[in-house]
């Protein structure tokens, strides 16, 4: 078992124990690397280490027998990891990584190797090309699902936070939130090939700025810029990046993209994780009253 795949991190162990539980992601893992180290041979790879960052897939970076760069990325789910593979493909190395080759069964995918992520803040002008070229894809030919499968897990998830930790005012939150989005959802506008996930972790400049690890489904053009700002943008207070990124998105409406801010901010709110905790906080409670009123 695990042939070829070197060491995993503890680090990464934990993540998979974080969203996959104790128990099921140690025996997925053992799985996992049994696969990559099938595929390593299969694909005649020299297998170089394995990446942390990652808290749903075995990612190794490799070296083809050519010498190339490559990372072999085992995803917990099939059907998610099915998603990835066909987004990659309609991205076609614009934004995001090329797609090499991938192995149907287990929806293993072998992607170029764009670099480590450092996780600093980008330029707003940056992230905002990168969403209109990944905004640019064609998303037919595989069965996407909808952003609000997104937005479910993301409530789900949050939900389960707030009420572990008896967060009252967070709870509220979220239940705005919720209806809030119900709302936006309904809202008329141009349906592209999410990225899904978009923060500071998943960015990489390569040549351009490029995004990793995406959880792809089809919605509005709004939502990525939003959640980048939700996670990453939101100053400790007012909301000063809104503005800025409606500054160089004309087509989006300022108040709308507020509200999805906004309600994004709550999903991702984490009162017991100290990083961007006060600074997301002051965000919620500066826009609450008039997110909350009639």
């Amino acid at each position: 078992m695990g042939y070829d795949v070197p060491p995993v991190p503890g680090a990464l162990l934990e993540d998979l124990e974080y969203t996959l539980g104790p128990a099921h992601a140690r025996r997925w893992l053992e799985e996992a690397k049994t696969t990559a180290g099938r595929l390593i041979h299969e694909w005649d790879l020299v297998p170089l280490s394995v990446l942390t960052g990652g808290a749903e897939s075995l990612c190794v970076h490799c070296r083809s027998a050519e010498g190339q760069e490559l990372v072999l990325k085992v995803p917990a789910s099939v059907r998610g990891g099915a998603a990835e593979s066909a987004a990659l493909q309609a991205w076609a190395g614009d934004g995001a990584p090329g797609l090499v080759r991938s192995d149907e069964d287990s929806s293993t995918m072998l992607m170029e190797f764009v670099g480590r992520s450092s996780r600093e803040r980008w330029e707003l002008v940056e992230v905002v090309d990168l969403v209109r070229r990944l905004h640019g894809a064609d998303s037919t030919g595989h069965a996407f699902g909808s952003v609000a499968d997104n937005l479910e897990r993301r409530i789900r998830w949050a939900r389960t936070r707030f009420e572990t930790a008896g967060a009252q005012q967070q709870l509220e939150d979220l239940a705005r939130a919720e209806s809030l989005l119900d709302d936006l959802l309904e809202t008329p506008g141009r349906t592209v090939l999410l990225h899904g996930d978009l923060q500071v972790k998943n960015l990489i400049r390569s040549t351009t700025l490029t995004a990793i690890d995406p959880m792809p489904t089809l919605g509005p053009e709004i939502f990525d810029v939003a959640f980048y700002l939700a996670k990453s943008g939101v100053p400790d207070a007012g909301p000063t990046p809104v503005p800025d990124a409606c500054s160089l998105r004309p087509d989006l409406d300022l108040d709308t993209l507020m509200r999805w801010t906004w309600c994004l901010s709550v999903l991702e709110n984490r009162p017991a994780v100290e990083r961007g905790r006060v600074r997301r906080q002051a965000f919620i409670d500066g826009l609450r009253a008039r997110f909350t009123s009639a």
